[in-house]
């Protein structure tokens, strides 16, 4: 779906199938949306390799863009 902002630009956005009433939406209708994104992260334990969370495979031994810094209290 392409909508018109406040300052005349235009965006594409995804709707998703489970969105009620979209099939009633009409070129010109004013909407309101709520754009959520969610980040989690856990410690992992020493050792561990990482994980592609894109696709679930892991990393062992290759490179990555991540970084990591391991720190203790004493």
């Amino acid at each position: 779906m392409n909508i018109k902002t406040p300052d005349g630009k235009f965006q594409t956005i995804d709707v998703p199938e489970s969105a009620k009433r979209f099939d009633e939406l009409k070129v010109g209708d004013k909407v309101s949306i709520t754009y959520n994104n969610t980040v989690s992260a856990r410690l992992k334990p020493p050792g561990e390799p990482m994980v592609n969370t894109a696709t679930g495979a892991s990393t062992a031994g290759q490179e990555s863009g991540l970084g990591a810094r391991q720190t203790s209290r004493e």
